[in-house]
This record gives C-alpha cells, sequence and structure tokens, in this order.
C-alpha cells in the first residue's frame, strides 16, 4: 500500500507524463504544419513559373493565325481560370500559414504546461525532503531528550 505522499507524487508524476506527451504531440503537429507550408509555397511559386509560360503560349498561339473574338474570349477565360488557379493556390499557403501559426501557439502552450508539471513535481519532491529532514531532526531531538532524561535519572540525587 503506497503512502499518500507516494500517490501524490505518482499523480504530479503521471500528469508531467501527459503533458509531456501533449508536448512531443503538438511539437510534431508544428513540424507538419510547417511542412504543409513549404510544400503549398512551392507548389504555388511553381504554378506561377508555369502560369506565365502558358500565358506567352496561349497568346504565341494567337499570333500565327487569324483569330475570331471567341478566340480571344476563349484565351482571356483560360488565363482568368489559370490566375484564379494561382489565387487559390495562394490563398491556400495563407491558410496553411495560420495553421502554421496556431499550431506554434499550441506547441509553446503544451511546452509550458510540461514545463509548469516538471516545476510542480520538482517542488513537491523538495517539500517531501524538507519535511523528511524535519521529521527526522524532531525525531533525533527526542532521542536526544530521552537520553538526557535517561542520564538524569541514573545520577544521585543531591540532598
Amino acid at each position: 500500500m503506497a503512502t499518500a505522499v507516494e500517490q501524490i507524487l505518482d499523480l504530479k508524476k503521471r500528469k508531467e507524463d501527459r503533458a509531456q506527451t501533449a508536448a512531443r504531440a503538438a511539437r510534431v503537429a508544428l513540424e507538419q504544419a510547417a511542412q504543409r507550408v513549404q510544400r503549398y509555397r512551392a507548389d504555388a511559386e511553381a504554378f506561377s513559373r508555369q502560369l506565365l509560360a502558358r500565358q506567352a503560349s496561349l497568346y504565341d498561339g494567337l499570333e500565327t493565325r487569324v483569330c475570331t473574338r471567341s478566340d480571344l474570349e476563349e484565351v482571356r477565360e483560360e488565363i482568368a481560370r489559370l490566375r484564379g488557379r494561382e489565387a487559390a493556390l495562394y490563398a491556400d499557403v495563407d491558410a496553411a500559414e495560420q495553421a502554421r501559426r496556431a499550431a506554434a501557439q499550441a506547441a509553446d502552450a503544451a511546452r509550458q504546461m510540461h514545463l509548469d508539471a516538471v516545476k510542480k513535481v520538482e517542488k513537491f519532491n523538495r517539500l517531501v525532503e524538507l519535511e523528511q529532514a524535519e521529521s527526522e531532526a524532531r525525531l533525533q531531538a527526542e532521542e536526544d531528550n530521552s537520553m538526557d532524561e535517561f542520564i538524569r535519572l541514573g545520577e544521585p540525587a543531591d540532598f
């Protein structure tokens, strides 16, 4: 049967372990969010480069032949669609960056909770050590008093 002190210490250590696990999970989530931002940004930048080349090829195609108004409209619609896709990709980058910032805040909060849990365990351990030292000092004082009393009982009485 564990003493109350041992049970409290066990509870505090379990809280510390849970906080450490949560901090680790938050750090992993932050790393994944940062990778997602990088991937989305790379995709958007690659699409932007392709867009420039695609626009140039669409306009070049118009220059080499006689075009109708519908041909021009089709090219404009295609370019508008491509620019819309580009804007959507950059919106995804912004959303991923916002999610990364939220993950960073969550990771900081989880790290702080873990540090607080560690401090609570350390504080409790110091309290237990202090209490044990005081208890040992009281026992020693009681033994010393008992020994002094025993010695006095063994001394001859003064008449």
